[in-house]
């Protein structure tokens, strides 16, 4: 790592930042671990080889990362939308709706 100001710094932009996905390549995160543990069962035997497979071919990086047309535009828009998706969250918080209303 080349920066002083570490790896957050180069792994800004998470998911579409090379150096993030680099780092994380292998690793098995807070997120995937659930799933690793969800494949096997008591006697620590995989419930499902097809299931398992393909979580390790997530950990390793294998899989080309999926990309929509909508995706990508949430990816883009995330920033400018946030404070308004913010802001409804709280108006809303601040409504009592009724039975009826619903």
């Amino acid at each position: 790592m080349s920066s002083k100001r570490g790896l957050p710094h180069l792994t800004k932009g998470r998911s579409c930042n090379h150096e993030w996905n680099k780092n994380r390549k292998g690793v098995i995160t807070a997120t995937k671990l659930p799933p690793l543990i969800r494949k096997y069962d008591d006697e620590l035997e995989v419930r499902n080889n097809e299931s398992a497979k393909s979580l390790v071919a997530d950990i390793l990086h294998y899989k080309t990362p999926v990309s929509t047309k909508g995706m990508r535009w949430g990816i883009v828009n995330e920033p400018i939308v946030n404070p308004f998706y913010q802001y409804f969250l709280l108006v809303i918080s601040r409504q009592n709706f009724s039975k009826t209303d619903l």
